[in-house]
């Protein structure tokens, strides 16, 4: 048996003790999702603050934006990504969704504090200076939350519908046969 059929034939992880619990696969997606729902938010970021300067600013950040952006919020969401999860498992028992969001929305917002204070030091030499960069922290607080909620919503549904990969809309009923 391979180990992605092993992965496949695992039973969910979420009971009535852990109505939240999640695999590592399902983590894995939410913190691709946060930085996937980031990079527009950074993008309309970096053009509002470029456009203030000037129209040649503007399409200079953009074109920065593109090759610093990516990587940044990749290294942020992989430096974040431990202590995300352990929130999560902490987490795991609460039901409701506006205390994951909220708490994931405070999370992503210090993530982005963190990266930014990051970014004023190589940057500038000086923390301070990076208070120019709070709005993609702000947004950080924006793209966690939506990274969570999209993969809470295709947990909980493959849950429902009986899939044992929450990430394919193949469920039993509409599956076709041999699949």
């Amino acid at each position: 048996m391979t180990r992605l059929k092993v992965e496949y034939d695992r039973a969910m992880p979420r009971t009535a003790e852990h109505p939240r619990a999640f695999t590592s696969r399902e983590f894995t997606t939410g913190v691709f999702f946060a930085v996937l729902w980031f990079q527009p938010m950074g993008a309309a970021i970096t053009l509002v603050i470029g456009l203030i300067a000037s129209p040649a600013t503007a399409f200079v950040m953009m074109l920065l934006g593109g090759f610093v952006g990516l990587p940044v919020s990749i290294a942020a969401a992989l430096v974040g990504a431990p202590l995300a999860s352990r929130i999560g498992r902490a987490l795991s028992g609460e039901r409701r969704d506006r205390v994951h969001l909220a708490v994931f929305s405070a999370y992503g917002i210090a993530v982005g504090l963190f990266t930014m204070d990051v970014a004023g030091l190589v940057l500038w030499g000086n923390p301070v200076a990076a208070l120019m960069l709070l709005p993609y922290a702000l947004a950080a607080g924006v793209a966690a939350p939506l990274g969570w909620w999209n993969t809470s919503r295709g947990a909980l549904a493959a849950d429902t519908d009986g899939r044992t990969d929450p990430l394919s809309s193949n469920s039993p009923s509409t599956a076709s046969p041999g699949s």
